[in-house]
């Protein structure tokens, strides 16, 4: 359905800008790079 799972582990799991990694970083380029992702959800 394009959506990705993600589940950030060691020192990002805890670390308060996890969510800007997730969302500035992380969801950024597997939009740009990968066909088919729309979302990418932290779990």
């Amino acid at each position: 359905d394009g959506t990705v799972n993600l589940q950030l582990v060691g020192a990002c799991g805890g670390c308060p800008m996890s969510t800007m990694t997730l969302t500035a970083g992380i969801e950024r380029i597997l939009k740009d790079r990968v066909p088919g992702v729309d979302a990418v959800n932290a779990v």
